[in-house]
């Protein structure tokens, strides 16, 4: 009498029937399959059903507390959830020429979970690699008349900066 495979016989007196390896290595493969399957269409669908970039937070936001005349900096929520600050610096030199920089560094996304809010008002949510977790806070979208211009105002509150935490005012640019 042949042995079908190697180390059946011990496996049997201890009560286990053994698989052989071609089929536990399908077996195998077969799971791993179906669970990255499985986090795929989870992945996808809650990046398409819980995430969202609103149009109406979607441009360039001037923030009030860091504007001085010879400096601005300014937020930059993108249409696709990019997130960066736009820095821009005034110099006069002795001849009363102006120069302008402009510099821009990207900080991670941004996006509002749920989508497109019907109001006025929400959390929106930042990520970056320096944070290493999202980071969400309440806002209001208002609007404010300056310079003769309807503007739309967007406060954020409780936000979490480098340094501060504080409400941040940002005014369309």
């Amino acid at each position: 009498m042949s042995r079908p495979y190697a180390g059946a016989e011990s496996a049997r007196s201890r009560g286990r029937t053994l698989m052989p390896a071609h089929l536990r290595a399908a077996a195998a493969v077969a799971a791993f399959a179906m669970a990255m399957s499985a986090c795929a269409m989870g992945r996808a669908a809650r990046s398409y059903v819980s995430y969202g970039y609103p149009s109406r937070l979607v441009g360039t936001w001037v923030d009030s507390a860091l504007a001085t005349p010879t400096d601005t900096v300014a937020w930059v929520l993108g249409a696709r959830g990019l997130d960066q600050t736009l820095t821009i610096h005034l110099t006069t030199d002795s001849t009363a020429t102006v120069a302008r920089t402009e510099h821009v560094d990207g900080y991670g996304y941004w996006y509002v979970p749920g989508g497109e809010p019907e109001e006025d008002t929400g959390r929106v949510c930042f990520r970056s690699r320096a944070r290493g977790h999202d980071s969400c806070f309440p806002y209001a979208l208002t609007h404010v008349v300056t310079a003769n211009r309807d503007r739309r105002r967007l406060l954020v509150s409780g936000y979490a900066g480098l340094h501060h935490t504080r409400d941040r005012v940002l005014l369309e640019r």
